[in-house]
């Protein structure tokens, strides 16, 4: 099964800023079961700014989980499942700050539980940062 991702009244830019204010919330819930609340501070200044995108808005479609894989002509299929896309030329500029390319689809695959050996399976290549 296969389900569209819009992106609609949340999806932009969402920076650090913002972030933080809709985890405070966790944040407390976090510090209140015990977790030291410097931990839990060192892991929220690890908020980057992202894209939000929801099933539940009526928004142009940015993602779809599930459904058949879209890999270039000659790719072999991962030995991993296939979760997810993202339409990067969807997205509205400086939405993250990666250094994604303006168009094209990011596929991500799940890593299955209890796969420790990683020679073999190939690579991620860094991308060149382009202007927007």
């Amino acid at each position: 099964m296969d389900t569209d991702v819009s992106a609609g009244p949340w999806f932009g830019r969402v920076t650090s800023e913002k972030l933080r204010e809709r985890l405070a919330r966790f944040r407390d819930e976090a510090v209140q079961l015990d977790i030291p609340a410097d931990e839990v501070d060192r892991w929220m200044d690890m908020v980057r700014p992202c894209a939000v995108l929801s099933t539940r808005d009526d928004g142009p479609v940015a993602a779809r989980f599930g459904g058949p894989v879209l890999l270039p002509v000659g790719t072999p299929h991962p030995p991993f499942p296939y979760v997810a896309s993202i339409d990067l030329a969807a997205l509205p500029q400086a939405s993250t700050d990666l250094p994604l390319p303006d168009d094209g689809r990011l596929l991500l695959f799940a890593w299955p539980r209890g796969v420790r050996e990683r020679r073999g399976l190939g690579s991620a290549r860094e991308l060149e940062p382009r202007p927007r």
